[in-house]
């Protein structure tokens, strides 16, 4: 069978259609190229398994069709959902045009709605479900009328104002054949650099319009058909700054996602920073974002790293379960809604319990951020984490870990460090402005990840301890942290002993790199002068800063010989004195 390619675009239906907004128009025409092809034309409509039954829809001739005489009786073959049974099955011996429609619904802060979609000419996901099978012979076009429950998907003009459906909802495809004597497709064995450089000299006099002058230049010519990919590519490149005047349209790259599902590879990388025209919108606006929000999470299934913010509260079920279905994100942050309409009560956050739950289903996961969060307990007293969690399991290798200002407690934190009987994989991590956390929840914590533990900074993190005699998480652990490189830590988190329990062996092979280990203690309320002196001359860190807002006992003298007991062992050491301003430092 030839190659053939589709021009699928929709409108609103013509003027003799009725003005109910429920029915929902498709056009196929076969071009004269592709007619000897096929001996008619199959159209298929399918639903998700999750969608709701009444979303079922008839597909008839109208009444007011009758009367052209010219049209065919339509014949349609109906499969309801309790026959059982997903399968698009084809006759033998015949060459049939085949297209699959899919019909999800979709709900809005104005009620619910019917969208369908063209998805291509076979499907065997299990999740789909044929609703209705309808073939033509001996045809070379044909026109389908779906009656829906709901009203077609309203749309939205660039100024953010509703305009519900009218007529009917118009689908058009034309099917053309590829000529066999098509010229091979190039294939560029440049650096994507280099490619992102060629599209930057072309349009960088363009800086608000570069992304259509290369979507016009990809239609017109076809030595930039290749480049239009560009069109849905972030420049990460320092010479693409001004190009990013030019952010994308969300609605736009979420029609051009499901008009063509083979770009779906092309946006790995999703930020709704890289949509935003405006930090101050309307609702409508808000909630025209977060729509085309989910289609493109709902349709680009090669995202690795995402950014997610919050959603329109009515939006945010179907917004979390396109979440779960995300399958290879390997880099996740959560971070607060940066724009927004005025009403918060249309904003509706992840809370971390979600979070939890969200990742649990993400084998891949590697790099984890999440920034000013709530626990469920806050948005409602009732509820307990526990419960929540209950039968969740995160098992995704989390490397790095980074959670800044938010809540949490012991068996909270402990979830991010995988099963007790898997091997820790965390290696860098950071906690700033965390309330919750005790000295004993983040002992077990240090212990759980010692073997593999690279990097940590702790700041701004409030950790009561039973009584003052009781040690430091930092000191009890330091002897089992064996691949700590760095440690930042500011406030009342450790004392002299974090100097003096890091113990190191030089290698017996010159061959192997020595490492620099660096510590930085920034206010440690019980850590004296003397004590600093005696943990130079014995400790296994190669760096070392100390910053004393208000020092115990402070002397000059001291100060001094704990410099040059830093000089004798090759030690970079600096100490900082505030607010006498006194800085001590020597490098080694």
């Amino acid at each position: 069978m030839p190659a053939h390619w589709t021009s699928y675009n929709t409108d609103e239906g013509p003027s003799f259609l009725p003005e109910d907004g429920r029915t929902l128009m498709i056009s196929i025409v076969l071009d004269a190229g592709a007619q000897k092809d096929f001996e008619g034309i199959r159209v298929v409509v399918v639903r998700r398994e999750n969608d709701g039954a009444e979303m079922c829809t008839d597909l008839a001739r109208s009444s007011y069709m009758m009367g052209l005489n010219h049209r065919k009786a339509l014949t349609t073959s109906r499969i309801h959902a309790k026959s059982g049974g997903n399968r698009i099955c084809m006759a033998e011996n015949e060459k049939l045009c085949t297209l699959i429609f899919e019909l999800a619904p979709s709900q809005t802060y104005w009620g619910h709605f019917a969208r369908l979609v063209l998805i291509g000419h076979q499907t065997s996901q299990p999740s789909l479900r044929v609703i209705h099978d309808h073939i033509e012979h001996k045809v070379s076009s044909t026109i389908l009328f779906l009656h829906c429950n709901h009203s077609a998907q309203p749309e939205f003009s660039p100024g953010g104002n509703v305009r519900k459906p009218t007529r009917a909802r118009a689908h058009y495809v034309r099917v053309i054949p590829v000529p066999e004597t098509r010229p091979p497709q190039p294939t560029f064995n440049l650096p994507q650099p280099v490619l992102s450089r060629i599209v930057f000299l072309a349009f960088s006099d363009k800086q608000k319009g570069w992304r259509r002058g290369l979507l016009s230049c990809g239609l017109v010519c076809k030595s930039w058909v290749y480049l239009v990919d560009f069109f849905f590519n972030d420049f990460h490149d320092s010479d693409m700054c001004r190009l990013d005047h030019d952010p994308p349209n969300i609605a736009n790259v979420a029609r051009s996602l499901e008009k063509d599902l083979s770009r779906s590879p092309l946006i790995s990388t999703y930020s709704p920073a890289k949509y935003l025209r405006s930090t101050r919108v309307t609702n409508t606006e808000f909630m025209m974002f977060c729509e085309a929000q989910n289609r493109i999470l709902r349709y680009a299934t090669s995202i690795t790293n995402i950014a997610i913010e919050s959603t329109h509260a009515f939006l945010f079920q179907e917004f979390y379960d396109i979440l779960c279905s995300l399958k290879d994100v390997n880099n996740l942050r959560v971070t607060p809604m940066r724009f927004g309409p005025r009403d918060s009560g249309d904003i509706r956050h992840l809370t971390y319990e979600e979070i939890l739950k969200i990742i649990s289903v993400w084998p891949h996961l590697k790099r984890l951020n999440i920034v000013n969060w709530k626990l469920s307990a806050d948005l409602d007293s009732s509820s307990s984490s526990d419960v929540i969690l209950e039968n969740v399991r995160v098992t995704c290798p989390i490397e790095n870990l980074n959670l800044r200002i938010g809540k949490l407690t012991g068996p909270l934190l402990m979830r991010l460090t995988g099963p007790s009987f898997s091997p820790p994989t965390l290696r860098v991590v950071r906690f700033d402005a965390i309330k919750g956390l005790t000295n004993s929840d983040f002992l077990a914590f240090l212990l759980r990840v010692s073997p593999t533990l690279v990097s940590l900074s702790v700041s701004a993190c409030p950790m009561w301890r039973n009584s003052d005699d009781e040690e430091y998480a930092i000191d009890t652990a330091m002897p089992s942290l064996t691949s700590l490189e760095t440690l930042v830590l500011e406030g009342d988190l450790s004392s002299e002993k974090a100097l003096i329990q890091k113990v190191r062996q030089r290698p017996s092979d010159v061959n192997i790199a020595w490492k620099r280990h660096c510590i930085s203690l920034c206010n440690p309320l019980m850590m004296r002068l003397e004590s600093v002196l005696d943990a130079v001359s014995v400790t296994g860190w190669d760096s070392i800063h100390v910053y004393l807002d208000t020092p115990v006992g402070y002397s000059p003298q001291t100060s001094v010989e704990v410099v040059q007991a830093a000089k004798a062992r090759g030690i970079d050491f600096r100490l900082s004195i505030s607010p006498m301003e006194l800085w001590l430092e020597n490098i080694g």
